[in-house]
């Protein structure tokens, strides 16, 4: 059995070239099916940018926080604390922002509750008038270097997310 890893890219299917060798750190391989997408993404693939940045965003939270896949996100929990610092948010403006992007990306692919994604040119993320205002690159750069450093240290990085076997 040979297995490889298979690096995506956006928009784009594998050339035979950008199949890695199984002795790749875990590190490489996640940064290239994550990671590297995401910077190489730009102001218009704004939406594209927060539903990938949310899954790792939570999977950041749950680890930190030692949230197990079955404990709710809510208003008491540290994680919400922990976003409304992150973000530089209200917390009374959390759970709204949660449900509407988080949720609103990962189950409806679009923001929830009426909501709009406004571009923004200067702030990663600005609450203003019952509105949210996103700049998405300054938004990943901002939501990468919250957590950069602490997912190589505490995260288990499983196989399956990151190789494919031949038979």
């Amino acid at each position: 059995m040979i297995r490889h890893s298979v690096t995506p890219s956006v928009g784009q299917i594998p050339d035979s070239n950008q199949y890695m060798k199984e002795n790749e750190s875990q590190r490489e391989r996640f940064e290239k099916w994550f990671y590297d997408p995401l910077r190489r993404m730009n102001k218009h693939d704004g939406f594209a940018i927060i539903t990938l940045l949310f899954p790792l965003y939570e999977r950041h939270l749950r680890l930190k926080y030692f949230m197990n896949e079955k404990v709710k996100f809510t208003e008491s929990c540290k994680a919400f604390k922990q976003i409304a610092k992150d973000l530089s948010i209200p917390l009374k403006i959390v759970p709204i922002f949660w449900r509407v992007f988080r949720n609103g990306a990962m189950h409806y692919g679009q923001p929830k509750d009426g909501f709009r994604i406004i571009y923004h040119d200067k702030n990663p993320l600005q609450f203003k008038d019952e509105i949210f205002f996103i700049n998405p690159i300054e938004f990943r750069d901002l939501i990468l270097s919250k957590f950069e450093s602490f997912m190589w240290t505490s995260m288990k990085i499983p196989d399956s997310y990151i190789s494919i076997e031949e038979c």
